[in-house]
């Protein structure tokens, strides 16, 4: 029988392959020049080293979002448990409400200072492929389960719809933050519903005109709804990272680490 405790155990497992994956599918059909072997190799080992960091926060920020949900269930607490709501009705609610608020939680961490002084790690790779999905702060983890926890109870969303979800989510990072080419018709087709990676690698360019937009995780509607949408064919791809953060020092381990200690760097955009 499948259970919340199952996917939640096999979701890192999930993640790897889909990375390992969208890696060899943008190998074959990239959507800007990729790095010599070698150095997407070395990169790739950089982004897994700060990964396995965080895990320690992710791994038990999810098995902790599976108990908050349970215990929600159990004693009836949420808006979903006020009534008999069906499964596909549980489950929707899960995909699309919890992506509304990683929406807002995603924009407040562009608007707010401290927050974006977390954040910008994850923006920071000057060569964002499908391993940038799992690069993060461990700060921004925990912040981010915390922020979840209370969603969770308020909708009272169950232990297995949650553990879906985190499912389905961990398979979009990894498609959306690759660098696959698609045919302009169907990545415009796709990106009415969902993030692509040309859409999304904007919302990691250096240029602000576009930084700032694209914040979605599953679904592009509530950047199109909010006026924070920039669709892919609107602009070359364009350079990935954040200026000042290039160095060899900044890209180590202790460099991204560090990096809400240090002062803001300014972005600025290109002229024209």
């Amino acid at each position: 029988m499948l259970t919340a405790q199952t996917i939640t155990d096999v979701s890192p497992f999930v993640l790897a392959a889909a990375v390992l994956l969208m890696l060899l599918a943008e190998s074959l059909a990239p959507l800007v020049p990729l790095l010599p072997s070698r150095l997407r190799v070395r990169h790739a080992l950089g982004n897994l080293r700060l990964a396995l960091v965080t895990a320690f926060f992710a791994v038990g920020g999810s098995f902790f979002l599976v108990a908050a949900a349970a215990w929600a269930t159990d004693r009836g607490y949420g808006l979903l448990n006020l009534f008999e709501a069906p499964g596909p009705l549980r489950f929707f609610v899960a995909l699309a409400g919890i992506d509304f608020f990683e929406w807002v939680r995603h924009r407040l961490h562009h608007r707010v200072p401290l927050l974006w002084r977390i954040h910008r790690v994850h923006h920071s790779d000057p060569h964002v492929d499908a391993t940038t999905a799992l690069r993060g702060h461990p700060l921004e983890s925990l912040l981010a389960y915390s922020y979840f926890s209370v969603l969770v109870v308020l909708l009272g969303i169950d232990p297995l719809s949650l553990a879906l979800r985190s499912l389905v989510a961990v398979v979009a990072l990894a498609w959306h933050h690759s660098t696959l080419s698609l045919p302009a018709r169907l990545d415009a087709a796709i990106s009415l519903i969902t993030p692509t990676p040309r859409t999304h690698r904007l919302h990691h360019a250096r240029d602000v005109r576009t930084t700032d937009s694209n914040f979605g995780t599953l679904f592009t509607w509530w950047d199109r709804l909010l006026g924070t949408f920039t669709p892919g064919d609107s602009r070359p791809p364009g350079q990935t990272g954040l200026d000042g953060f290039d160095s060899a020092q900044a890209q180590s381990l202790r460099g991204v680490l560090l990096s809400p200690l240090q002062s803001p760097a300014p972005q600025t955009s290109p002229p024209g």
